[in-house]
């Protein structure tokens, strides 16, 4: 395998998805994608976001079409999962500190419980439906086809579920 190209590696990984040789084809790229991700996010989170992207990329490997550079694809795949760590981060963090400081505001003992059902009160002023995507995109962090699947709803009524259920918390929060 080591002598074989990457376009030969490709075609091994799509046609048998041999794990050997999807091994030596990100072998090849671990460290130009660690440095890609380097360039645009500093150390943090790196190896998570390396990690999840070889796990997309095998299970997505016969999707690459050859119309653009393998790399490029790659790239692409680990730029997603950067921003959906983003995206799942900054959501956590403002209800984290918002119900962090509610609770300490109300109450003058340690008791960590508010905290829940205040989560639990932010999230069941959504509809059913919101919440179910919220529940699974935030919680579980299911990817939005993976909702729209468990769910049996298009894929653009999960997104523009879990848009409303961010915008309604993100209201919430402000006022």
């Amino acid at each position: 395998m080591k002598n074989a190209s990457t376009e030969h590696l490709i075609v091994i990984c799509q046609t048998t998805g041999d794990q050997h040789a999807f091994n030596e084809l990100f072998a090849r790229h671990d460290q130009a994608l660690k440095l890609f991700l380097y360039h645009r996010l500093g150390s943090d989170n790196i190896d998570d976001i390396v990690q999840e992207t070889y796990v997309k990329a095998f299970l997505k490997i016969k999707q690459f079409d050859g119309k653009s550079k393998f790399t490029t694809w790659l790239y692409r795949i680990a730029f997603n999962e950067f921003l959906q760590l983003k995206r799942k981060t900054s959501i956590f963090t403002r209800l984290k500190e918002r119900w962090q400081s509610d609770s300490e505001r109300l109450l003058s003992s340690k008791d960590s419980s508010s905290i829940y059902i205040d989560a639990q009160r932010e999230i069941e002023r959504l509809s059913s439906i919101q919440q179910q995507v919220f529940v699974y995109a935030e919680l579980y962090e299911h990817s939005h086809t993976e909702i729209s699947e468990l769910l049996k709803i298009p894929l653009g009524s999960v997104k523009t579920y879990l848009k409303q259920a961010r915008e309604q918390i993100r209201v919430q929060d402000d006022v």
